[in-house]
């Protein structure tokens, strides 16, 4: 309102953005009802804000905008392929979801001369409460330094179900990354002591990290390189995540 040339806003976490359909007459799709707020935000001189969000827990929130907002969706996972590239790994994708979002940055089709790692699908049942059911859908583990990648790790229950389905299937040792660490009721402590090699984290929530960042098996990964090149506008390494 005051005239700003132009607007940018920066969400590393979207932290409503787990919750988002409803599967019962009163649940509140919370990711839709934030998403309703910032697109109240009047446009700027040079027309409507630009919102940032690294690894959006569903692309189909991109349709909770209105015409005010412009979206754009940033990775963190190009920074994990990256630190692999020259590593004996195979990625695990803990379910469907995951799967779907994740696997063109790994099955070396995003770019010509990309490398195409071994991929392991994981089948996840819920059942009572916070129990998770997971089983090897496709993919060979066995022998294999497998990585399971997500974008969230909040109670923990499917990664730690994911790595304990790995290591049944014979995976020789199981490691895990996932952009976003919210953890509530300090959850990552599940993973102190619980098999794994690695996990990384970013520090889009950072308390989390803060608290992680010199316990093993924790490994945090800054977002600052990826931030700056937002800020100036440099895409020419950046992977957007597209449907």
């Amino acid at each position: 309102r005051q005239g700003a040339r132009e607007v940018q806003v920066i969400l590393a976490y979207y932290k409503s953005g787990t919750m988002e359909r409803a599967d019962q007459e009163s649940k509140i799709v919370t990711a839709k009802t934030l998403a309703r707020r910032l697109s109240a935000t009047p446009p700027c001189r040079s027309g409507p804000i630009e919102l940032v969000i690294y690894d959006v827990h569903s692309l189909v929130q991109r349709h909770y905008f209105g015409d005010n907002i412009v979206t754009r969706y940033k990775t963190m996972t190009k920074y994990l392929k990256k630190r692999l590239e020259n590593e004996d790994v195979t990625i695990a994708f803990p379910d469907l979801g995951a799967y779907k979002r994740f696997k063109p940055m790994f099955d070396g089709s995003m770019k010509k001369g990309d490398r195409k790692f071994p991929l392991v699908l994981c089948d996840k049942i819920r059942g009572k409460g916070d129990e998770r059911i997971v089983t090897i859908r496709e993919g060979e583990p066995r022998g294999k330094h497998v990585i399971i990648v997500d974008d969230i790790i909040k109670s923990g229950g499917t990664t730690l179900e994911c790595k304990n389905a790995l290591l049944a299937a014979g995976a020789a040792k199981v490691s895990a990354f996932a952009t976003h660490a919210p953890c509530p009721k300090d959850s990552w402590q599940k993973f102190v002591g619980s098999g794994f090699d690695t996990v990384w984290i970013s520090d889009s929530c950072p308390y989390t990290a803060d608290k992680v960042r010199h316990t093993s098996p924790f490994e945090v990964l800054s977002l600052d390189q990826s931030l700056l090149r937002v800020i100036l506008d440099d895409d020419d390494e950046a992977y957007e995540v597209d449907e």
